[in-house]
């Protein structure tokens, strides 16, 4: 059996969006073709199911567009033969006992697209039991220190897993979807996260003898283990320049071979240049770009921003994200700088030196007054 894990979808970021030519907003626009490759992937590849590990939205009040192009997507992978489990992320998630809109999803289409409960699916070929994003008040008491509430979640959520695995049938591959940290996973940052964190322990995962663990929630791609094959799929777009390394796609597991593949998605590239990259023309056609770069006082003055982003446009970047330079001060200027023991009168020159659209008139008579204050106060 053939097992396509998605991305997180997030339908659709708001971050760096626009109106296209067509009055569709771009990153939508971006989310439908994503969504596309991913119908032809799972047609190209013949996965027999498809697991969308939670994180439909980006908020758990999602537009009625944002709804509708989720379940499209599902009625688009679903087929008689070919399954689609879906469950709650985080990002779905309202307040303890208000219905999401991954019950929504569920009842525009099957029960199985919008798990909001562990639950267990024994079909045919396969145990698929489901562990979904969940408010740490449900799972564990509420306690003052979040570490520690943390790892009553962690506790809980091990308690869960052994339960579910205990009810597979033995005879037929288990694998377990989930929307939670597992030890061990990196984020876009490679940062590990905090313990503040509910996590599961990879090592139990392994000791419990899933055939794979299919999870969503941390958005950068990567492989935990490979026997049993244990993964995230990451995020569907990229969401900010902190995911700009991060790669795009789905993984197909094969639960015959235990072998795995990668599908890349035609989710738009975001590029950071340097000042200098931006003079040798790099090539950002149909990105989303910026620009940072160090630079002088006087080598800065010399930087003409809108020329370079006139450039930036002509050479067809979809979106520049900004200019953004980094100002190396003279010695000059650092020596002038004010500090903690810098006196009130040294303070008020230096000011009055930095302000360049003050007459010296204007600077002394200033300057005059303020002294006659300070002698006062001080």
């Amino acid at each position: 059996m053939k097992v396509m894990l998605l991305p997180d979808l997030e339908c659709y970021p708001s971050t760096h969006n626009r109106q296209g030519p067509d009055g569709v907003p771009t990153r939508l626009a971006e989310w439908r073709q994503c969504a596309e490759a991913i119908v032809q992937g799972a047609l190209d590849r013949r996965a027999d199911l498809v697991i969308a590990p939670g994180d439909f939205f980006e908020l758990p009040r999602p537009w009625a567009t944002e709804v509708l192009e989720v379940a499209g997507l599902f009625q688009r992978l679903a087929r008689p033969n070919r399954p689609v489990v879906g469950c709650a992320g985080n990002h779905d998630l309202r307040g303890a006992g208000q219905r999401g809109p991954c019950e929504l999803i569920a009842a525009m289409g099957q029960s199985s697209w919008g798990i909001t409960m562990p639950t267990l699916l024994d079909w045919v070929d396969i145990d698929v039991a489901v562990l979904p994003a969940a408010k740490p008040s449900l799972l564990a008491e509420e306690v003052a220190d979040p570490a520690a509430l943390a790892m009553a979640v962690s506790d809980r959520l091990v308690t869960i897993s052994r339960g579910l695995r205990a009810q597979c049938r033995g005879t037929v591959p288990a694998i377990l979807v989930g929307h939670w940290t597992i030890a061990g996973a990196t984020t876009s940052s490679h940062q590990i996260l905090p313990s503040t964190e509910p996590t599961i322990p990879l090592a139990e995962l392994q000791a419990q003898r899933w055939d794979a663990c299919l999870f969503g929630h941390i958005h950068r791609p990567q492989v935990l283990s490979e026997r049993p094959f244990i993964a995230y799929a990451g995020g569907l777009l990229r969401r900010d320049f902190g995911e700009e390394d991060d790669p795009r796609g789905c993984w197909i597991w094969d639960s015959e071979t235990g072998g795995h593949e990668w599908i890349s998605l035609p989710a738009r590239q975001f590029v950071t240049l340097e000042y200098r990259d931006w003079l040798a023309n790099e090539p950002v056609e149909d990105t989303i770009v910026r620009v940072v770069y160090q630079a002088t006082e006087q080598e800065a003055r010399g930087i003409d921003h809108d020329h370079m982003l006139r450039s930036l446009e002509q050479a067809g970047a979809h979106l520049v994200a900004g200019i953004f330079p980094d100002i190396i001060r003279s010695e000059r200027t650092r020596e002038a700088s004010v500090t903690e023991t810098t006196s009130p009168h040294e303070a008020l020159r230096t000011y009055l030196a930095r302000r360049s659209d003050l007459s010296e008139e204007i600077r002394v008579r200033v300057a005059e007054l303020a002294a006659a204050v300070i002698e006062e106060v001080g």
